[in-house]
């Protein structure tokens, strides 16, 4: 296999910081969420080193996953669009919000 072959690809989603990971962490604890982070992790083609995965209840199928790039946080539902957030802060909230 020649060095073309293997074209260092920028992975999709990046690690969390980890004062990031305990509040959410802290977070789906309150909510009654179990959250679980999947490293390495590919859908498709794009590479990402980092997805949280949130489930409401245990044993059910994902409800949202999470991953982060270098200027937003992404947060998809299982079903629907991802929705785009300046933080994990703001992500947070609006999930909070929407839970009620």
């Amino acid at each position: 296999m020649s060095a073309q072959t293997l074209k260092a690809r920028s992975p999709k989603g990046l690690a969390f910081d980890i004062p990031d990971l305990v509040m959410l962490l802290a977070w789906a604890g309150r909510h009654a969420i179990q959250m679980a982070i999947e490293l390495d992790h590919c859908f498709g083609d794009e590479d990402y080193e980092e997805v949280l995965v949130f489930h409401a209840q245990r044993g059910v199928q994902r409800t949202w996953i999470m991953w982060r790039t270098e200027s937003k946080v992404v947060m998809q539902p299982l079903i629907g669009k991802p929705r785009l957030f300046q933080s994990v802060g703001e992500a947070m909230e609006v999930l909070s919000l929407e839970r009620r």
